[in-house]
């Protein structure tokens, strides 16, 4: 029985070499079950998620990452310890100092969770990362330290003039609206970035 495969395939000596992505390439030697290519093309197809939405049963299911907007001592935290709780989910802090105030509120509040860890060790070492929930606590400290290795980088370089399209403008908010945003009581928020300021009868 032979099986079509919509992919670049080589024929090899002792098995077939399928290539599924531009930086991939998968060795399926010759004899084995079909099935395992028809796997892993199925598993091709999952991966690819437009808008965060896929299919379960015919119905269409937001996955999307929600970012909950909130002031200081407002119950951020200890929201997201209660749902990692409940979905044996990771939690991640900027700062080991963060780390441990987490797990000793998580602690005295009677929250059993798993130890958080820092976004470094997430990002440095992402093998590591298990597939249970994670949830990002102070995000924002993480997005302004980015920021500010990006502005550093015009001091090192001595930059004078920056030139930013106003496509890219539209671009990012056109990203930003996409997300899922809403305050601590459910209402709905969006970001947008804005230039203020401008005359726009000058070009």
């Amino acid at each position: 029985m032979s099986l079509v495969v919509n992919t670049n395939v080589q024929n090899e000596k002792y098995g077939y070499m399928i290539r599924m992505r531009d930086s991939t390439v998968d060795y399926i030697p010759k004899g084995l079950p079909q099935l395992i290519v028809i796997a892993k093309r199925v598993r091709k197809g999952v991966k690819k998620m437009n808008n965060w939405r896929c299919q379960f049963q015919q119905e269409p299911i937001d996955n999307r990452p929600h970012f909950i907007v909130g002031g200081r001592q407002s119950g951020k935290t200890i929201r997201l310890i209660k749902e990692a709780s409940k979905t044996n989910g990771v939690i991640v802090c900027p700062t080991h100092n963060m780390v441990d105030y987490v797990f000793q509120t998580a602690c005295e509040l009677g929250y059993a969770i798993s130890k958080p860890i820092t976004y470094d060790q997430l990002f440095m070492y992402p093998h590591h990362a298990n597939k249970n929930p994670h949830y990002f606590d102070e995000y924002g400290i993480t997005l302004m330290c980015a920021l500010r290795r990006q502005l550093n980088m015009f001091d090192r370089h001595n930059t004078k003039s920056i030139i930013i399209d106003e496509d890219s403008i539209k671009s990012l908010n056109d990203m930003l609206d996409r997300f899922k945003v809403s305050d601590m009581d459910g209402r709905e928020l969006k970001f947008k970035m804005e230039v203020l300021g401008r005359n726009e009868n000058n070009d």
